[in-house]
């Protein structure tokens, strides 16, 4: 025992409710008085009322403790993970984004299927590439090799462009091709008098009448105007 003394158990009562009279009864206990002798542990030099307030209560272990009388800081404790919306938000983010990533590659997969409509859209960046390189033969050291990457990247522009096979890629087609497509017949002149030029100079490059830097921008031109002609 922790003290020594005589304590008294006051009466209990508890209220029932009983099935067999179909009413509630009070329950009823009596009052005891024990006496309770000194214990082998710690003695206490005086006995311990039977109640004690908060302040006389010793802590003497971790299985019981008294009653918090301090401001508590309570919060409701949060559900489980599928019962808030941004767990079922997260899954709705995912399937429209697989949806989205579905979407897009079958338009990838049917776009790259229409080789035609591919040599259409990327003609105009072939035939930049083959004017860039003809614009480095301009400010380097082979003038001469302007000409010859002029007329590739005017043939290669028109047979993408019009998708015509580099087996069938001849003026009289490239020509015909152009004028179904409403193409007008000073463009189509200036077409057959660049490629004559480019292979005039590439042949007899002493009897040349025009400069290769003229040359390349009547190309760059002349390519810029059937893009906004052919789009």
């Amino acid at each position: 025992p922790r003290s020594e003394g005589t304590f008294e158990l006051p009466p209990l009562s508890y209220t029932v409710f009983d099935l067999k009279e179909g009413k509630y009864v009070t329950l009823r206990t009596e009052g005891y008085k024990i006496r309770v002798t000194e214990g082998s542990g710690t003695v206490e030099s005086t006995a311990a009322p039977a109640f004690m307030p908060g302040e006389d209560v010793k802590y003497l272990g971790q299985d019981i403790r008294f009653i918090r009388t301090d401001d508590l800081n309570l919060y409701e404790a949060p559900g489980p993970l599928v019962e808030s919306s941004s767990y079922w938000l997260w899954y709705l983010y995912a399937f429209l984004a697989a949806v989205a990533v579905l979407v897009l590659r079958r338009e990838h997969i049917r776009r790259n299927a229409d080789l035609s409509g591919v040599r259409n859209r990327k003609a105009s960046k072939a035939a930049r590439k083959r004017l860039s390189k003809a614009s480095a033969y301009l400010s380097g050291d082979k003038p001469e090799m302007v000409h010859e990457e002029l007329a590739r990247a005017l043939w290669g522009y028109l047979g993408d462009k019009l998708s015509i096979p580099l087996a069938e890629l001849t003026r009289e087609y490239c020509y015909s091709e152009l004028r179904s497509k409403s193409v007008d017949e000073p463009v189509i002149t200036e077409i057959d008098n660049i490629l004559t030029a480019c292979e005039y100079s590439r042949y007899s490059p002493s009897g040349e009448s025009e400069s290769p830097a003229g040359l390349f921008k009547r190309t760059v031109d002349l390519i810029r105007k059937l893009e906004n002609l052919l789009s």
